[in-house]
């Protein structure tokens, strides 16, 4: 008489099996079973992979591809054609004047909710990842930037960002804001 029992991973480890995580396909058994007869008493295991495991690791290398695409893509030029002069004009940049900046504390990465001043167009709030590269709020009192105005407002933590300033982003993780020369005025529209 044979019973078979699963046998769980502290099981594994107790007689002495490094089972863990991070879990790969070779790794995870399809079915881990204890066979019991009446003495003495064998392991049992199936090295084939499940189709859960084989889930996680096809996700696991669509992640690890689309991370690698992304990073390509910040490193390289798009390819021509890949965008029209209609995408450009569908997208609406105006001059802004930073008229406050302060702490945004509650934000995941260090952040400032900025408001900033489109003239004839009012005014509007923006929340910033600038804190690293501008360590003083209060430099950017007074600032003329570039924002995207036309994007779907985002609720960052509470917090309702209706434009988006635009900065650079290079490889060293500072952010340095995107500025007019001197003749711009809040609200003059970009093209």
């Amino acid at each position: 008489m044979r019973l078979r029992k699963p046998c769980s991973l502290a099981r594994w480890r107790f007689l002495g099996w490094n089972v863990g995580f991070p879990i790969s396909a070779v790794e995870l058994p399809r079915r881990v079973v204890r066979t019991a007869a009446l003495r003495p008493i064998w392991l049992k295991i199936e090295w084939r992979a499940s189709a859960a495991a084989r889930l996680l690791a096809l996700e696991y290398s669509r992640s690890r591809a689309a991370a690698d695409e992304r990073a390509l893509e910040m490193t390289d030029f798009q390819p021509p054609g890949s965008a029209t002069i209609d995408d450009f004009h569908r997208i609406d940049m105006r001059v802004g004047r930073i008229i406050a900046a302060e702490d945004f504390p509650r934000a995941r990465v260090p952040a400032y909710r900025l408001t900033v001043d489109f003239g004839p167009h009012g005014t509007r709030h923006s929340s910033a990842r600038l804190a690293a590269t501008y360590p003083d709020p209060t430099e950017l009192i007074g600032r003329l930037v570039i924002a995207v105005v036309n994007f779907a407002p985002r609720n960052i933590a509470g917090f309702e960002s209706q434009v988006l300033v635009l900065g650079a982003l290079p490889d060293d993780g500072l952010i340095p804001l995107l500025s007019v020369d001197k003749g711009a005025q809040p609200g003059d529209s970009i093209g």
